[in-house]
């Protein structure tokens, strides 16, 4: 997994595969579109887009049979809303235990 498809090309496709896309608002929607069509000439396995661009980026990926993943999680409430389009998620200062822990 990378951000710069060099890196990605370079990998054996006997690997698993996946493409990091920059923030919508670190460049812009036209890049970010751009970037997501890049991922189909690299052959990826699964793209990875902040949380705040799952929902511009899961049309794409489900039309082209792509897994999703999405960074970075910080709070059950995150999980949850992320959940919604990802199938995977990475996490920062949150114990993936506390999003199956009931109450007491």
């Amino acid at each position: 997994m990378s951000f710069n498809p060099e890196v990605i090309a370079a990998c054996p496709k006997s690997l698993m595969r996946g493409l990091v896309i920059e923030k919508i608002e670190k460049s812009d929607r036209d890049a970010f579109h751009n970037a997501l069509q890049s991922a189909l000439d690299l052959d990826v396995d699964f793209l990875a887009v902040w949380k705040q661009d799952l929902a511009v980026a899961a049309p794409f990926a489900t039309s082209h049979h792509l897994d999703l993943i999405t960074w970075t999680i910080k709070s059950p409430e995150e999980s949850r809303s992320a959940s919604h389009y990802a199938d995977a998620q990475i996490f920062e200062g949150l114990d993936p235990e506390e999003l199956t822990r009931r109450p007491q």
